[in-house]
C-alpha cells in the first residue's frame, strides 16, 4: 500500500483525491492546506480519516511515500526539495517551477535520490494527443510540416493575476503545448511570441523546431465557456486534426446565483479524466509498475521554451533556446 501526502487541497487538490481514492493499492494518508476549511471539504468527500498536517510535516514523516504537490507555483521548488530530500517519490504540478535554475536542480536531485518525479503536463494523459503522437510516430501525415495547437478558458484570477508569481497564460498554460510539441515533435530551436497585458490574458507563439517544422501555439485566459482545445498537423502525406468541442459527449453549465458568474464544465461518462491517467502512472511509477508519464527533464525542457516565449515577448525578438 503506497501511503500519500497532497499538499494543496485547492480545486487540482480534491481533483487528485479523487483520483487516489480510484487507484488500487494507494491510500490518501495526509493533507496540507493553509485553508482549513478547502481541507475538511475534501476529506469529507474523499480522505475522512486522513490526518491534518503541515507541508513540511508531510514531506518529513515516515509514514508518507510519496507526496502530490498541488500548490502555487512559487511554492512548488521549496517543497519539491524537501520532499525528495526526505526520500519521497513526488508528483509535482506544472509547471514545474517559476525559475529555470529551480527545475534544473530538481531534475538531478530527483535522479540522483532515485526517486519518482513526476510533473502534471496533463495533454500526455488525453487519450486523442496520444493517439496523434502515435500516428505521427507511424508515419500517417509524413513528414510533419506545420503544427498548429490552441487553448482556451477563462482567466483563473487569484494568485494568477501575479505574473511575477504565474508566469501568466504563457507559463501556467501554454507550456502544455510546449510539452506536448516537444514530446510529439522533437526539440524546439527558435521561439517568438507576443502577447496582450504582460501575458496575463492572451499569448501567440511561433516555434521553430530542430527538424525543421514550424509550430502556431495560441493561448488564451479571455475565452468565456467550453474549455476549448484544438490540434491541427499538416504534413507531406496527409493532415491531422482534433477539435475537443466536437466530441464533448455532456455538457453542463451553472450559474452562480451570488456572483452571476457562469461556470462550464465538460464530462465524459466513458473516458477517464486525463489528469487521473497521468497520476495513475505516477503512482505505478513509484511502486515500480511501469514508466514515468511525464518525467522531470522533459518538464524542463517546456520549461525553457516558456521562458523563451517569455523573453521574446519582453525583447520583441525571435529567443533561440541553446
Amino acid at each position: 500500500m503506497l501511503r500519500i501526502g497532497l499538499i494543496g487541497a485547492g480545486n487540482l487538490g480534491k481533483a487528485h483525491a479523487e483520483s487516489i481514492a480510484h487507484i488500487p493499492d494507494v491510500k490518501l494518508t495526509a493533507i496540507a492546506d493553509i485553508d482549513d476549511q478547502a481541507i475538511q471539504a475534501l476529506k469529507e468527500q474523499w480522505a475522512n480519516d486522513a490526518a491534518i498536517m503541515d507541508a513540511n510535516q508531510i514531506a518529513d514523516s515516515s509514514e508518507i511515500d510519496a507526496v502530490i504537490i498541488a500548490t502555487p507555483t512559487p511554492l512548488h521548488y521549496q517543497q519539491a526539495h524537501r520532499a525528495l530530500s526526505m526520500k519521497k517519490h513526488v508528483y509535482l504540478e506544472m509547471p514545474m517551477t517559476r525559475q529555470l535554475k529551480e527545475a534544473q536542480d530538481l531534475t538531478v536531485q530527483a535522479s540522483e535520490s532515485n526517486k519518482v518525479l513526476t510533473v502534471g503536463h496533463s495533454l500526455r494523459g488525453y487519450q486523442e494527443y496520444a493517439m496523434i503522437k502515435q500516428r505521427v510516430a507511424d508515419g500517417a501525415v509524413g513528414k510533419p510540416g506545420m503544427i498548429r495547437l490552441g487553448r482556451r478558458t477563462p482567466h483563473p484570477r487569484s494568485w494568477y493575476s501575479n505574473i511575477e508569481s504565474s508566469g501568466g497564460v504563457i507559463l501556467d498554460a501554454m507550456i502544455h503545448e510546449f510539452d506536448f510539441i516537444n514530446w510529439c515533435f522533437g526539440p524546439v530551436e527558435r521561439v517568438f511570441c507576443r502577447n496582450l497585458q504582460e501575458g496575463a490574458d492572451y499569448a501567440l507563439a511561433s516555434l521553430k523546431l530542430k527538424s525543421g517544422a514550424i509550430a502556431h501555439v495560441e493561448s488564451s485566459w479571455r475565452h468565456y465557456g467550453q474549455f476549448h482545445l484544438d490540434v491541427e498537423v499538416a504534413g507531406d502525406k496527409g493532415l491531422i486534426q482534433y477539435d475537443n468541442q466536437e466530441s464533448i459527449p455532456m455538457y453542463v453549465s451553472l450559474t452562480d446565483p451570488e456572483k452571476g458568474t457562469r461556470h462550464f464544465f465538460t464530462e465524459s461518462p466513458v473516458i477517464k479524466p486525463a489528469h487521473y491517467k497521468i497520476m495513475e502512472g505516477f503512482l505505478n511509477a513509484a511502486q515500480g509498475k511501469g514508466d514515468n508519464p511525464a518525467p522531470p527533464e522533459d518538464a524542463l525542457a517546456a520549461l525553457k521554451i516558456a521562458h523563451a516565449a517569455l523573453e521574446s515577448v519582453k525583447t520583441r525578438q525571435p529567443v533561440t533556446l541553446g
